[in-house]
């Protein structure tokens, strides 16, 4: 096991230094999306197959906005200055920090050896507490749910201001091969793909808090499920037409239904507080406090990721058409 995992941190530093050094942008893309797929599987060989989920949906969408995003841009390389003042600097910082970081590492417990006192608590505590079985979710959305409402506005701050700044796009780019879509094939495969693309997202989300999972995950999986639609069928099918237009409303709902959520516990007695029975263990209804999150989140999620999608990979500001081409 520990070979492995080292041979996979080998490789991912490996590609993270032909991402930066490399000229093309399109290999450049292809690079980060392999170290992704490689992070995906380092989580999943430690033991976190909910982080796994969620770095492998992400990193489809993430490779998917990029490779849309530099297709059309120019590779050649702009003209460098080195500033030596602003090397020296860098170097004197990275230089201090790694003798700070060493230091602190010192007093950390072995790589593999933890010390189990308090993970082993929620282990023990959390289900009988929570009434999730998957530990990881429990912590998320109920011990430590104010991190995730820090997460979510985060989210919401960046789609916000992405949106802000295509805001003046006026069309899309290339917008005869963007309203055309794909090859009939691609068009096929992706009506039988659909279905299960958005049921799998659903039941991520939902079962959440019993397998891994939850609402971001599964929020990017029906993401990634309106971004094929959107290619395969162009960006004024009736799939991306209708949810672009809502994309930005559901996820600024998804955002006030996790708040009203929070807000509502304290009828329980303080923020974030239970305010729903912990249902029947093993259940779907169980923990329905935590599955109410993640339908929030799956909804924000869903909406932050497809807008971004729009804003980043399909509207880029740029001149207006010509008389010509309007005509």
């Amino acid at each position: 096991m520990d070979v492995t995992i080292y041979g996979l941190l080998v490789f991912l530093i490996a590609g993270a230094i032909v991402a930066l050094e490399v000229r093309d942008l399109l290999s450049s893309v292809i690079a980060i999306g392999v170290v992704g797929l490689g992070l995906s599987i380092l989580f999943l060989l430690l033991g976190a197959p909910d982080i796994a989920i969620t770095q492998v949906v992400v990193e489809v969408i993430v490779v998917t906005v990029l490779i849309r995003a530099t297709a059309r841009i120019s590779d050649e390389p702009a003209s460098r200055r080195t500033d030596r003042f602003a090397v020296a600097s860098g170097l004197i910082v990275a230089v201090v920090l790694f003798f700070l970081s060493a230091g602190a590492l010192v007093h950390l417990p072995a790589f593999g050896q933890p010390a189990m006192t308090v993970s082993r608590w929620y282990l023990e505590q959390g289900p009988a507490l929570t009434g999730a079985t998957n530990v990881v979710m429990a912590i998320l959305l109920d011990f430590r749910a104010y991190d995730t409402l820090g997460e979510a506005t985060v989210i919401l701050t960046a789609i916000v201001g992405a949106l802000a700044i295509v805001r003046g796009a006026e069309r899309p780019v290339d917008a005869r091969a963007t309203d055309a879509g794909m090859s009939l094939v691609v068009r096929a495969v992706t009506r039988w793909l659909l279905g299960l693309i958005l049921i799998f997202g659903l039941a991520v989300a939902l079962f959440g808090h019993l397998t891994p999972g939850g609402g971001f995950a599964g929020g990017v999986v029906l993401a990634c499920g309106f971004v094929l639609a959107t290619l395969a069928f162009g960006a004024r099918s009736p799939p991306a037409s209708i949810f672009g237009r809502l994309s930005s409303r559901v996820d600024a709902a998804g955002a006030l239904a996790f708040l009203l959520i929070a807000l509502l516990g304290w009828c329980g007695g303080h923020f974030f507080q239970r305010w729903l029975d912990l249902g029947r263990p093993f259940r779907l209804e169980s923990a329905t406090f935590i599955v109410l999150q993640n339908v929030a989140i799956l909804f924000k999620v869903t909406g932050g990721a497809f807008a971004g999608f729009l804003a980043l990979a399909v509207f880029r500001s740029g001149p207006a058409p010509e008389e010509g081409e309007r005509s």
